[in-house]
Parts: C-alpha cells; structure tokens; sequence
C-alpha cells in the first residue's frame, strides 16, 4: 500500500518538474523573440540584394509575434514583402494611413471590391408583443484597380559585391517610392489607367479659421475638420513638417496621430478618416536585374518626345548594372473620408 502511494507522489512530482520544464521554455522563448528588434523590410531588400546578385532567395513567414501583437503595428501590411517595405517608410505619410488601413492582398493584374454600408440601418426600442420597425440600409461598393510603382536604381558591378550594397539600395529605393506614394495620394489628380487617385480628387477644401492667436485658429481647423468627418473611425492628420511641429506643440496629447509629408504644402492640412481607406497590396514585389542594356535617362513616364531627345547610357560600356523593382500597390477611398484646409497661415 506504502508503495502505492510513494509511486503516486514521484508520478505527481515529475508531472510538475514537466510542467515547470515546459514554462520554462516558453519563458525563455518568449525572451528571445522579446528582444529581437524586428526589420519589417528586411525580407524585401535582401529578395532585391538576391535579384541584383543572381542568387535564390525565399521568401519566409514572419516569425516575430512579439512585435506583431502591438497595437498599431499593422499585422496585415507584416504579412508581405511589400506591406514591410510600406511599413519601413519612415518619412512617408502614406504609410502611417496605411497603417490604419483596411489592408487587403489582390492578384496585380485584377481587382479588388469592398463593400460598405452608404447608408446605415437603425434599431429600435420596442414593447413585449410590439411590432418592430424596419429600416433601409443602403451598401455600396469599392472597386480598387490593380496598380504597380516601379523603379530603376543602377550601381557600379563593385558596389554590388561590397557589403554596403544593401544599405544602398535601401535608401535609394525608399527614397524613391516614398516620394512617389506621397505625391500621389496626397494629389488633387483624378485616377489614370496606370495611377489610383489622390486622396483629394472631388473634395472642397475648407476655409480656414482666421481666429487670434494663431494658436487658437488651428485648434478650430482641427475640429471643422473631424466635424467634416461625421463620425470618423479612427483619423489621422497629414501636413508638412512644420505644420505638424506646430500642431504637436499647440495640441499637446492629441487623440489623433500626425503624420509630415513633403507633399503636403505648407498651407494645407488633410484629415483622413483611415477606417474608409481600403489598401490593396500584391503580395511579392518583382525584381528584375539588367547589365547589358541601355537606359533612357529621363524622369517621365511612357514614350514621347522626351524619350526620344533623351541621352542613353549603356550599363556594359560602363561596367555597371541596374535593378528594375516593381511593387503592386493600390488603394480605394470610401466617400467623406477625407477633408482638407488650405490657406493656413499659423
């Protein structure tokens, strides 16, 4: 009987030294994975490193939980190369709204529709054994087009071997797409076979206050644009630097997140209702690497006269290369999502 009893407790005891084993691993897992700092383009800037070098590259999954469960962090973008690219774009203002986005995958050459409730059914309080009202709701949809920014860098062929390629290509690609993503969303341009449209395409601006001091007048530009909102989800205001250095001085601890573009005038501050914003990202860039053509050196898309006057160079008389890097990036705006001020002066 004693001996029953005596196998019960070592059988009870090494269940818990398991158990403890186990917590202790996961502990220190946890601790691991803890201190990892996390490069959200890391994956898309060693695929092009690879492209430019010839070599294999996989993609993997993302295996850092412990940043991806912070909120805000954006779980979607993480989820692709070119959503962590997005996410690295410090000095861009697209990506901080991207970040609030509905973010969504597409195949780059289809489409992508969301739908949306234009007009809102509403409940009722109602009696035992009364009728309850019916109401209308009204949908309507998004169609988000495919679209891709792409864009050439070239390199000498020892650059590419040294070890500061990457660091290279790093910033002159994020330099060029978080320009390009800016100038586009915060344009005034209407949508073009090849382009998405700019946030503010349809909207009229709001006047500005003129109340004194300056101070005072931008925190009643900041409600006449939440009001212009309705009932926003979750907003975020876009300005240029200085005009977000003012408002972070003026507003102190502000509800909304502010975001600089150099794209945004001076005298303009947009605020945009980032629950209405759909982006859609193809899930793996394209790269495509080149050191025996010959490059058109000219700023303008598509084929004209500047293409023609333009001067050539030929990537094999000047042993260098070049690295065509394509990103399939669109987005969809759900009406009374934005709304601007022009004409500030604080």
């Amino acid at each position: 009987m004693s001996t029953s009893i005596e196998f019960q407790k070592l059988e009870r005891i090494e269940r818990q030294v398991g158990d403890l084993r186990g917590l202790l691993v996961s502990v220190e897992r946890g601790l691991r994975r803890s201190r990892k700092t996390g490069d959200p383009a890391e994956q898309f800037f060693k695929a092009a490193v690879a492209a430019a070098r010839k070599e294999r590259f996989e993609y993997r999954a993302i295996t850092n939980p412990a940043r991806t469960d912070t909120p805000g962090w954006a779980q979607e973008l993480l989820a692709s190369p070119v959503g962590g690219l997005l996410l690295s774009l410090t000095q861009s203002a697209f990506t901080t709204v991207a970040r609030h986005a509905v973010v969504v995958g597409f195949d780059p050459f289809g489409q992508v529709r969301m739908i949306y409730d234009d007009v809102v059914a509403s409940a009722s309080w109602v009696g035992e054994a009364q009728p309850v009202p019916v109401t209308a709701a009204t949908l309507a949809s998004l169609i988000v087009k495919a679209a891709k920014v792409r864009s050439v860098i070239v390199y000498s062929e020892e650059l590419r071997e040294s070890s500061d390629f990457e660091a290279v290509a790093r910033r002159l690609l994020s330099d060029a797409i978080a320009t390009t993503l800016d100038a586009t969303f915060f344009s005034p341009v209407a949508a073009s076979a090849t382009t998405p449209g700019g946030a503010l395409v349809g909207v009229t601006p709001i006047v500005p206050s003129d109340a004194t001091p300056p101070s005072e007048a931008a925190r009643q530009d900041v409600r006449s644009l939440v009001r212009a909102l309705g009932s926003p989800g979750d907003v975020v205001l876009c300005g240029s630097a200085a005009t977000v250095a003012y408002l972070s001085s003026v507003l102190g601890n502000f509800a909304y997140e502010l975001a600089a573009s150099a794209s945004i005038a001076d005298d303009i501050l947009v605020a945009i209702d980032a629950s209405g914003i759909v982006m859609a990202l193809a899930g793996v860039p394209s790269f495509k690497a080149a050191k025996e053509a010959a490059l058109v050196l000219q700023d303008e898309a598509g084929i004209g006269p500047a293409v023609a006057t333009a001067p050539t160079m030929s990537l094999w008389q000047q042993n260098s290369e070049a690295l065509s890097v394509g990103l399939g990036v669109s987005w969809g705006i759900r009406p009374g999502s934005v709304a601007y001020v022009e004409g500030i002066t604080w």
